[in-house]
């Protein structure tokens, strides 16, 4: 059960980085892949000089300060698992 319930916190933490990366593409800002580059991601949505709009880093900044991504990494550590650097 718990290799189960960590495959799906990896899978939802790659969803929403991709996401995320794939809504910054569209607006210039261009990270490599990986659940590594994710501290870039998150630079580039409270970097106000990023150029990002405003109507863009409002709704991904709300997301960062909920802390889905933190979410995801407190529960890959209780499986015993730190599989996310950062």
């Amino acid at each position: 059960m718990v290799f189960r319930v960590r495959e799906l916190l990896i899978r939802q933490r790659t969803q929403a980085i991709n996401a995320l990366r794939g809504h910054l593409t569209e607006f210039g800002q261009i990270v490599p892949q990986g659940a590594a580059n994710a501290a870039r991601l998150i630079a580039i949505v409270e970097d106000p000089d990023s150029g990002l709009p405003f109507h863009a880093a409002v709704p991904v900044n709300l997301l960062r300060r909920c802390g889905w991504l933190n979410l995801f990494n407190v529960g890959l550590r209780k499986a015993g698992h730190d599989v996310f650097p950062g």
